[in-house]
């Protein structure tokens, strides 16, 4: 035997090595990092599906707690309506819709059915459904719809609206 077929066997028993450990490290991998991220998209799942909550909460008759969702630059874009811009501009309609929604026993379930998380951004969609009952008796009116929104990572940590739309389906 030459020492060329000695070499050749010793570089073929390496790279054999090699690729062995390579494959092996790549079949590893994704199971710790799914894992992983599995924990982080439970995470921001909760956080989410917390400001849902509090959204559908708060929604039809106490603004203050309503614009606590909302990041300073927030944005809601209604159907057939005007963008409203700010949180100024996002809580005074919150005001008038809340006074008008006085006079009804109101239920809002939100559903999340999807988000990405890019660094301090995220965005979600989902479904909605809606209903109000007059308090002084009458027919109940029910919808549902859709939306999309952005949202962003404050200073604290926290996550708030920054863009939202919706529509009735």
């Amino acid at each position: 035997m030459t020492s060329n077929m000695v070499l050749d066997r010793r570089v073929r028993r390496f790279i054999t090595i090699l690729l062995a450990a390579m494959l092996a490290a790549v079949a590893l991998a994704p199971a710790a990092e799914i894992n992983a991220q599995s924990a982080q998209d439970q995470e921001m799942e909760a956080v989410i599906n917390h400001i849902w909550d509090e959204y559908a909460a708060s929604s039809a008759t106490d603004p203050d707690r309503y614009i606590a969702l909302w990041d300073d630059e927030g944005i809601q874009m209604p159907a057939g309506q005007m963008p409203v811009i700010g949180t100024e501009a996002i809580y005074a309609r919150k005001v008038a819709g809340a006074q008008k929604n006085a006079a009804f026993d109101t239920e809002m379930k939100i559903v999340n059915e999807e988000f990405e998380v890019v660094g301090d951004w995220a965005w979600c969609r989902g479904s909605y459904s809606y209903k109000a009952t007059p308090k002084e008796g009458g027919e109940t009116v029910e919808f549902e719809g859709k939306y999309m929104s952005i949202l962003r990572k404050q200073e604290d940590g926290s996550w708030k609206l920054y863009r939202d739309i919706s529509n009735s389906n």
